[in-house]
This record gives C-alpha cells, structure tokens and sequence, in this order.
C-alpha cells in the first residue's frame, strides 16, 4: 500500500490529511468515506501520492540549482 495526501478543492484548498491506500481512486474514496464528505462535493476531494511528491520537488531544486541570470 501507498500513503497519499488528500486535499479538498473548494474556494480555497484544504489538506485533510494522509491515508494509506493502494491507488488514487481507493485513497479518495478512504477519504470521503472517514471525513465523512458529502456526495455533491465528493468530486472535490484529490490524492496526491506522497512519495511520487518528494521527487518532484528534488527535481525542481535540481532545475532551479542549474539556472543562471
């Protein structure tokens, strides 16, 4: 199994925390289902896998190091 940020997207974006699942469809439904979230705002509710996360933030910094003005 894989840990995933669920976020909510409504007028502002919201963290609602991290759930362990093993893919993006079954986080987001782990989610809705413990935060208890309403089925006309359940298309707002997105996962993030947190390791796929870090990588891409390693490679930003990578990108922006090799940068000059």
């Amino acid at each position: 199994m894989f840990r995933w940020r669920v976020s909510y997207f409504g007028k502002t974006g919201q963290t609602l925390g991290a759930v362990e699942a093993p893919s993006e469809a079954m986080a987001c439904k782990e989610a809705i289902k413990f935060y208890d979230i309403p089925p006309n705002q359940q298309f707002r509710v997105v996962a993030v896998k947190i390791e796929e996360e870090k990588k891409a933030k390693v490679k930003s910094r990578n990108i922006s190091a090799d940068w000059e003005p």
